[in-house]
């Protein structure tokens, strides 16, 4: 509880946190554990939940749809429910853990909270082909 007391009743607390995204180790880690540049892909999409173009993985899970990913009414349209067992999207991908949508836990729909990142930019890209950490590494 905040000092003086006045300042907790009623009130409305926010968490502040900027993360620091290490883009080079995670291309690094990608291209360590796969075979070829589709494999490289499929992987970051099973980790971050949707394809480099936005696509979520529930609604295109074998390959990116540029078109789905440009389509901002139908990338965000979807549910997990069809997807239960995490087949399509797993359990741990960011964009499920981040916002779980209809997807149960602890057996009650709606009783999670969506973790929400707004009014910062991503920073500078990042080049494809850098996996290396350096002056480029890329902070969001």
């Amino acid at each position: 509880m905040p000092q003086p007391a006045e300042l907790g009743r009623n009130g409305t607390f926010a968490a502040w946190r900027k993360p620091h995204t290490r883009v080079a180790a995670f291309r690094r880690y990608l291209h360590d554990n796969s075979g070829s540049p589709e494999e490289e892909s499929l992987l970051a999409a099973k980790i971050v939940g949707r394809w480099q173009s936005g696509t979520p993985l529930v609604l295109a899970p074998e390959h990116d749809d540029p078109a789905l990913g440009a389509d901002d009414q139908r990338n965000n349209g979807f549910r997990y429910a069809s997807d239960a067992s995490g087949t399509l999207c797993p359990h741990g991908a960011h964009a499920r853990r981040a916002n779980p949508r209809d997807s149960e836990i602890i057996g009650d729909i709606r009783l999670h909270h969506m973790i929400r990142r707004g009014g910062t930019g991503a920073g500078p890209g990042v080049a494809a082909a850098m996996t290396t950490a350096g002056p480029g590494t890329a902070r969001c």
